[in-house]
């Protein structure tokens, strides 16, 4: 793992002073351990509201920063699909992994690189189409 991926797995701090507790929350995170309710939501209000944070709330049912940061370590930082890391670029900086979720039901289901996402988007969640796409690239080979 590159150290630009390393960078992008980590909890953006804001550059905040956390105390000894908030700290072990981070180390229990970034170890994949499940932390409680209660925890995670002392750990979000340590972090504070970054923009990042509110988009994820917002759009997401109250998915937070705090479990997309165990989401995408438990992907190892990569996308669920194609089990590659992001390479899609913002201003020179790699972009975070896109969030799927189900637009009916606003569930989470992964995070993917902006590749998979895109296809995604376009086959509108079919996997009836999806299955097709396969066949056709296994009948053409």
């Amino acid at each position: 793992m590159t150290k630009e991926h390393k960078r992008n797995l980590r909890l953006s701090h804001l550059g905040k002073k956390f105390t000894a507790e908030h700290r072990k929350n981070i180390s229990l995170v970034r170890l994949g351990k499940k932390l409680s309710p209660e925890h995670k939501k002392a750990l979000a209000k340590s972090i504070g509201d970054s923009c990042f944070d509110r988009m994820l709330r917002k759009f997401y049912n109250g998915f937070t920063e705090v479990e997309y940061n165990e989401m995408s370590f438990k992907q190892s930082g990569t996308c669920r699909i194609c089990c590659e890391h992001e390479t899609a670029k913002i201003k020179g900086t790699i972009k975070r992994l896109s969030v799927d979720h189900d637009h009916k039901t606003g569930k989470v289901r992964g995070l993917l690189c902006n590749r998979c996402n895109h296809i995604l988007g376009l086959l509108k969640d079919n996997a009836y189409i999806a299955r097709r796409i396969t066949q056709y690239l296994e009948e053409v080979r």
